[in-house]
């Protein structure tokens, strides 16, 4: 028996990745003691961003961070945005010459929205609060013939859902559009959607086995109010050739800088720390959301 596996157990960490036209990928740069994933690329003014979840290992928590490409490398990603709760899956957008950012939240079992505050898009200032007591994971924002579009994911009652709201910036507030529900966990936003030839595209991860088992892309039609769409084709880390990367859950392109994340399996012997710590911080939060929810019935 091999001595190390005694000792150590498997635990996992994701890295984000991105290419520049036809170069190699390469890793972005970490900061010690974090690791990082959902990357999702945002263009403003004069710069390409990149904006991804900061996950610090010690607290077992995410944040969110920012980083700027220059000279056709990203930036060591900064943090801009931390909770006493985890946060992920930035998506930011841009409406009437102001940013805002959707993250996800749902430890909190909330839908918050932010806005930045100067053109660093480094600081942000919370605007509301736009559902509570809920867990939505990876909502994605999305303009279309003028209107935004927001597009949610939660799981009821052992089934999937995907529900789309109209985002109205002004009012602060959002209206149900569509709702689906599916026995199958395949449907949940994998970065935002895009436009190419007229056609419209949204990425999903497939998690019918294991989460961040593949990929799917769906041709959607949203004229016709389809959100489910066709798939057209899927991918796995094998897909993108990285080496020793065992999972992919987000994708995201902006001209020709296209980035992904994955996850990397090793063994170590703080993993039970970490996945305890991790645990004990979900726990948490499951009982002050359960007192919360009493209090305001």
């Amino acid at each position: 028996m091999n001595i190390k596996s005694i000792f150590t157990t498997q635990y996992g960490e994701w890295c984000v990745f991105y290419k520049i036209k036809e170069s190699n990928w390469r890793n972005l740069k970490t900061k010690r003691g974090y690791w990082y994933a959902d990357p999702i690329l945002f263009e403003y003014k004069d710069g390409i961003y990149l904006f991804t979840e900061a996950f610090q290992k010690n607290r077992q928590v995410g944040s969110l961070a920012v980083s700027k490409l220059v000279d056709g490398e990203f930036t060591e990603p900064k943090e801009i945005i931390r909770k006493s709760y985890h946060l992920s899956y930035p998506c930011v957008f841009q409406y009437d010459n102001v940013v805002y950012m959707i993250p996800e939240s749902s430890q909190n079992r909330t839908l918050e929205l932010y806005r930045a505050l100067d053109d660093s898009l480094e600081k942000w200032e919370i605007v509301k609060v736009l559902l509570y007591d809920i867990e939505c994971v990876d909502t994605t924002v999305f303009e279309y013939k003028s209107r935004l579009y927001l597009l949610t994911y939660f799981q009821k009652l052992g089934e999937y859902i995907t529900k789309v709201y109209i985002l109205d910036i002004d009012e602060l507030k959002i209206s149900d559009v569509y709702s689906i529900s599916k026995n199958d966990n395949i449907y949940r936003p994998a970065g935002k959607i895009f436009e190419k030839d007229g056609t419209y595209f949204r990425p999903v991860q497939y998690n019918l086995n294991s989460y961040g088992e593949k990929m799917r892309l769906l041709k959607i039609d949203l004229d016709k109010n389809d959100w489910i769409g066709t798939v057209v084709d899927e991918y796995t880390v094998d897909s993108f050739g990285l080496d020793n990367m065992s999972k992919t859950h987000t994708y995201s392109q902006i001209q020709d800088v296209c980035t992904i994340d994955a996850l990397h399996e090793y063994r170590t012997f703080l993993a039970p720390y970490y996945i305890s710590r991790r645990k004990f911080h979900n726990f948490y939060f499951r009982v002050k959301n359960f007192r919360r929810k009493i209090i305001d019935n």
